[in-house]
């Protein structure tokens, strides 16, 4: 129902259809704030809904140049509490923008 992820994400029940400045929310396990819902992230990987299935357990990439699509993780503002998790995927074509997908930067100290 989102009633705890209210505490570390902006989504659908609290973002008010509008990104959010990072840090308003309290940090995860590790120190990291942002990971779930605010905007997707964009990532590296093409998309393929059957990827998973057949490939390594730990860390696989999808390198595919052939397909169109690439990977969208995490949720953002305008997703439900569900959709808010890195497992969850989404797609989307590389040319196009969209207010709700950017980055989660990390800084090493």
């Amino acid at each position: 129902d989102g009633k705890g992820l209210r505490d570390y994400a902006w989504f659908d029940d609290n973002g008010n259809d509008e990104p959010h400045p990072v840090g308003q929310k309290r940090g995860n396990a590790w120190g990291l704030y942002d990971m779930h819902g605010n905007v997707d992230e964009w990532c590296l990987d093409s998309f393929d809904a059957s990827f998973y299935g057949r490939s390594a357990a730990d860390d696989p990439v999808n390198l595919d140049r052939t397909r169109l699509q690439r990977v969208r993780r995490g949720g953002s503002y305008s997703d439900e509490a569900d959709e808010c998790r890195s497992a969850y995927r989404y797609s989307a074509e590389p040319n196009r923008g969209f207010d709700n997908l950017g980055f989660r930067v990390v800084l090493v100290k």
